[in-house]
């Protein structure tokens, strides 16, 4: 490199480790994040050497981590890389290495690039949310062979309360070709899930005010809608069955209770036919939700990562560390947090948000989760493609 020279190393199409004459330029080590905002920026030391000589990095990325080393010396310690081209948005999830002309006579050599290993799921732990594909469940199992899919997350809406969200009214015929696609295998069915009256999702107030079991208007409905799921499940040979409890609130000691209580009556409801609730989680904080689970013995998780961020309530890689012991089911779901407080996030495809797909992966793995990944995609307009795509980067 010549004497105030500049250069970089772009990963994934994303500026940059930083490269420079750190000695009688710039006075700043090489090797920084240098476009990061929120996070540092940097290098640790100045390790580079006078002009003229060969420099040798070493750089390791993990997810959107970063670590690099500078002639032996750690610069950068795994740090998140930003994404220069979109703010609102994590790193790509996959993309090109790129070395920075920047007008600047530079040199390279012995340039080396090893695929790190990444944590992949086994085909027979992925599935699909039926309600996803938006169409009938008959024309569902035709897209789900195509995608080559056996795992479902299968959607009791439409054989109990047909809804706008989860699919509309379906035959006996259709309940007997179910039964028919599970007793064959063509169908791996993962876990059930029954939706409750009157939720309305035009905002987060009206949602925290008529979501789950919480409005005392839709109880007694509610409990109907449990029951007849626990039967359906039960009929099906399933263990678990899913639904939105609604919103959880531990600030009204009145609410916390009844809330409690119709929990535990839900955890009975469903035993009696040998199944298992899973309350679908991200309109809490982890921390909330462990200490509701903790009153509820038998009460488990379907863990939807990208609910805690279009809610608001956390950061997804931390919850697991706390929700681990609970989690029975995941959710395969991608959000962006929103700018605006009071608003939703925005769902974007798996591995496009701030999730961090890879390094979540690796985190319920860690935490020794056994239980499977379900791609549940409800925004956009290429479903098909788009749950294609959480497949592929699920297993590969």
């Amino acid at each position: 490199m010549s004497v105030t020279g500049d250069s970089g190393l772009y990963l994934r199409g994303s500026p940059q480790v930083q490269i420079w004459d750190a000695h009688n330029q710039w006075h700043i080590g090489s090797g920084g994040l240098y476009n990061n905002q929120k996070n540092p920026s940097k290098a640790l030391k100045i390790a580079d050497k006078q002009v003229g000589d060969w420099n040798r990095f070493h750089v390791i990325m993990r997810g959107d981590k970063v670590t690099v080393w500078l002639n032996g010396e750690l610069v950068v310690d795994n740090v998140t890389l930003e994404n220069y081209w979109d703010r609102k948005r994590p790193i790509f999830f996959k993309e090109q290495i790129e070395l920075q002309c920047h007008g600047d006579p530079t040199e390279w050599r012995n340039i080396f690039i090893r695929a790190l290993p990444v944590q992949t799921v086994p085909a027979d732990r992925v599935g699909v949310c039926s309600w996803s594909w938006r169409k009938p469940l008959v024309e569902v199992a035709a897209a789900m062979e195509k995608a080559g899919v056996k795992g479902i997350h299968l959607a009791l809406g439409p054989f109990i309360a047909p809804d706008e969200r989860h699919g509309a009214a379906e035959s006996k015929e259709t309940w007997e070709f179910v039964k028919s696609q599970v007793k064959s295998g063509k169908w791996k069915l993962m876990s059930t899930m029954v939706g409750t009256i009157g939720e309305d999702y035009s905002t987060l107030e009206t949602i925290k005010k008529t979501g789950g079991i919480v409005p005392d208007a839709t109880w007694e409905g509610n409990k109907k809608i449990v029951t007849e799921g626990a039967k359906l499940t039960k009929e099906l040979g399933c263990r678990y069955m899913s639904l939105h409890a609604g919103f959880l609130d531990e600030s009204d000691p009145k609410a916390f209770a009844t809330y409690v209580e119709r929990v535990s009556w839900m955890r009975d409801e469903a035993k009696k036919y040998g199944v298992t609730i899973l309350l679908e989680s991200g309109q809490e904080t982890a921390e909330d939700l462990v200490k509701f689970l903790e009153k509820v013995p038998g009460v488990y998780v379907n863990f939807d990562p990208a609910n805690m961020i279009l809610y608001g309530k956390g950061e997804p890689r931390e919850a697991v560390k706390l929700l681990a012991p609970w989690i029975r089911q995941v959710h395969v779901k991608d959000a962006l947090f929103t700018e605006k407080p009071g608003t939703w996030g925005t769902e974007v495809p798996w591995g496009d948000g701030a999730v961090g797909a890879r390094a979540f992966i690796a985190e319920l793995e860690k935490a020794g989760y056994k239980g499977n990944y379900v791609i549940e995609r409800e925004a956009g307009n290429n479903r098909a493609a788009e749950i294609g795509l959480a497949a592929e980067r699920l297993l590969k």
